[in-house]
């Protein structure tokens, strides 16, 4: 699925001869950051976006890698010009180095650059919609985008097993966002997408700055307001806008993808 040409550490190898130090601490203690986007091109209007998200979360949880803003955009763009290509996802990862006792962060961190094609999804998810699994989960550090995917991950058969694209988190009674995207309801006319930890991402920002004549409201949502949605969309870099028609085993409205919804497809899902 990746392309053959990785970036580490200042070189650019063959991804199969890469090797991680056992003592890295983003193998010991998971403590490592990263980022995802797409190119088309070698460029993305949104790409200082998805720049200042990866700093600020690298700043976020102590991570120097002593790289510019330039120097992450130009390894980005190599990666996929080391691959022959002009058009990909690119995957940066950032972790905290080696430490001799596992825990302290002894070294400058690590830097992994990786891409691989662009893949549409289905398109009956679109035009159908998709089903989300509720699940009583935070993330931890929710503005960071970290490596720690372990609670969706090891239930990524039940997801499969449900017909489900996701789960959807929820705690103290408030929904949050899904393990990979995040949520918006619309409720007689108008946008609601949770605020508070949360990843706050860059095509949901792009939901929000998008003037379609609807009114946003960014705020806490209580888990029990799903019922009463007339529509629920999520978004993300891979997805876009995709229409959600059922969560557990509700029905979001008619059952199926709604008008504003696909407004919102028509406007943003065009790069």
């Amino acid at each position: 699925m990746f392309f053959p040409i990785a970036y580490y550490n200042n070189q650019f190898l063959d991804a199969q001869d890469i090797s991680i130090d056992p003592k890295d601490l983003g193998v010991q203690r998971g403590y490592s950051i990263f980022d995802f986007f797409k190119l088309k091109d070698l460029s993305n209007p949104n790409f200082e976006d998805y720049i200042s998200r990866f700093f600020n979360s690298c700043s976020a949880v102590r991570l120097d890698v002593k790289k510019t803003r330039e120097e992450i955009k130009n390894i980005a763009i190599e990666v996929l010009q080391e691959n022959n290509s002009r058009d990909g996802y690119i995957k940066i990862i950032a972790s905290a180095g080696t430490s001799a006792n596992g825990f302290n962060q002894e070294n400058k961190p690590s830097l992994l650059a990786m891409g691989m094609p662009i893949k549409k999804w289905d398109s009956e998810y679109y035009t159908s919609g998709t089903k989300l699994l509720t699940s009583d989960y935070r993330r931890d550090i929710p503005h960071v985008k970290t490596t720690n995917y372990m609670h969706a991950a090891m239930q990524a058969d039940a997801i499969k097993e449900a017909g489900a694209i996701d789960l959807l988190y929820h705690d103290s009674g408030l929904v949050r966002e899904t393990s990979r995207s995040n949520i918006f309801l619309i409720i007689e006319g108008e946008t609601f997408t949770p605020s508070e930890n949360i990843l706050e991402g860059i095509t949901r920002k792009r939901v929000l700055e998008t003037d379609i004549g609807i009114k946003h409201h960014s705020q806490d949502i209580p888990l029990d307001i799903i019922g009463k949605a007339d529509e629920v969309f999520i978004t993300s870099t891979t997805k876009g806008v995709m229409p959600v028609v059922q969560i557990d085993d509700k029905c979001i409205g008619s059952g199926k993808v709604g008008p504003i919804t696909r407004r919102y497809m028509d406007h943003v899902n065009a790069f």
